[in-house]
């Protein structure tokens, strides 16, 4: 070896050591991925560019490298980094998790977020869990996961096609009994609200009940809570609480059956009222109430559909108007929260039309306040029929709980 060439290797080898002992100091900056390109572009470059060394020249520089410096064990082939006490593909990892490493080398600005959800193995920064709290990876891998998040595979529709009668039109059952305004449905202003929960989960945020808690599916027992709506509405409350993280009160009551426990439905939203008055009455951070039903409807109907290669009952989202067949207000059933439910209500229908396009039913609206006046956030839902399984009923609660998510969250 010449001694000019031996020269220039030296100060090759210092600047490389000195990177390879910030790497060992400093490992979160990761110098060492510099040393690799430093050297690589140096050993292998060196003669073409300068005319400075030989090709034994860059076969010895490497071979010194490879014995002295355990840390780097370099080697232009791509042999892996190699650290005592790691895997052997822990650097890899580290750079996937950067978003640093191409399929042939080194990242650079077109790809560097091909990986973004891969965290460096380094960090100690929270990651974002599903109700948008920070926790840690290990908690987040803790959450059991019921259902998996959807890709868009339906219509998203713009604001210019969502114009007032196509909403009605496309997405609403009106009956005789009241009537559906253009402004009740103006898309500015359903988007305009915000849905999104205030408080945090360490108080009660949702609210659970069953207004009738008798209604069943075909294969329900009379009168067993665990094979009808009730059962339902719970596994709703699970997937809400120990998948998204929200804090659920689910009550399982019956406002439907007399004193000789018999089903008498003509007081049930009465006895449903006075119930859900001393449960906000104790708990005033619940901020979403949802009353989870059953339709009835002709027996030769059913509302079943493949949701995640399971048949799933449909789902109907129910609004109380307080608006006769006239269009004036009913006195004796003021709803206050008409537009923040309505808007509530269109929000789903819309995210599951790009998410679930045939999950759900059209919007159903009716005259009454149906207990919806309690809070901004109330919805009425219908979860199959009676012509539905209890199993068809229970794999909606899937597809539902990643709806209200989306919105709520």
């Amino acid at each position: 070896m010449k001694r000019g060439n031996f020269k220039i290797n030296s100060i090759i080898l210092i600047i490389a050591a000195i990177l390879m002992i910030l790497a060992y100091v400093f490992p979160k900056i990761n110098p060492g991925e510099y040393a690799i390109a430093f050297v690589s572009d140096i050993t292998e470059n060196f003669t073409a560019k300068y005319k400075y060394s030989t090709g034994e020249d860059n076969r010895v520089l490497k071979d010194i490298l490879d014995k002295e410096m355990g840390i780097l064990s370099y080697s232009s082939s791509g042999k892996p980094m190699s650290v005592e006490g790691k895997e052997d593909d822990w650097y890899t990892k580290s750079l996937r998790a950067r978003g640093q490493l191409l399929e042939n080398g080194f990242g650079n600005s077109e790809d560097e977020n091909e990986n973004p959800d891969v965290q460096d193995e380094f960090s100690t920064e929270n990651i974002e869990n599903d109700n948008g709290q920070g926790d840690n990876k290990e908690e987040h891998e803790s959450k059991k996961v019921y259902v998996e998040q959807p890709v868009s595979s339906g219509v998203r529709y713009t604001m210019d096609e969502l114009s007032s009668n196509f909403i009605i039109n496309k997405f609403y059952t009106v009956p005789s009994s009241t009537k559906l305004y253009a402004d009740d449905v103006n898309i500015n202003n359903v988007m305009a609200f915000d849905a999104t929960i205030k408080q945090t989960s360490d108080k009660p945020q949702i609210l659970i009940y069953h207004t009738h808690s008798m209604e069943g599916y075909t294969d329900s027992v009379t009168g067993d809570k665990s094979t009808n709506i009730v059962a339902v509405g719970e596994y709703l409350a699970t997937i809400l609480s120990e998948q998204f993280g929200y804090n659920v009160i689910h009550c399982t009551e019956s406002f439907d059956v007399d004193k000789n426990g018999n089903v008498d439905r003509s007081s049930a939203y009465k006895n449903a009222r006075v119930r859900l008055l001393e449960i906000l009455e104790e708990n005033p951070t619940i901020e979403v109430i949802l009353d989870v039903h059953r339709d009835g409807v002709d027996d030769s109907l059913k509302f079943v559909t493949d949701v995640n290669g399971k048949d799933t009952a449909k789902i109907m989202f129910f609004n109380g108007l307080c608006r006769n067949s006239s269009g004036n207000t009913i006195d004796y059933g003021t709803n206050n929260y008409r537009e923040e439910n309505l808007a509530l209500s269109l929000q789903m229908k819309l995210l599951a039309e790009e998410y679930y396009p045939s999950f759900t039913r059209k919007n159903y609206v009716n005259a009454y306040h149906y207990n919806m006046n309690l809070r901004e956030k109330s919805m009425l839902i219908e979860v199959g029929a009676q012509t539905n399984s209890l199993e068809e009923a229970m794999n909606a609660m899937e597809p539902l709980a990643v709806l209200l998510n989306k919105v709520l969250n």
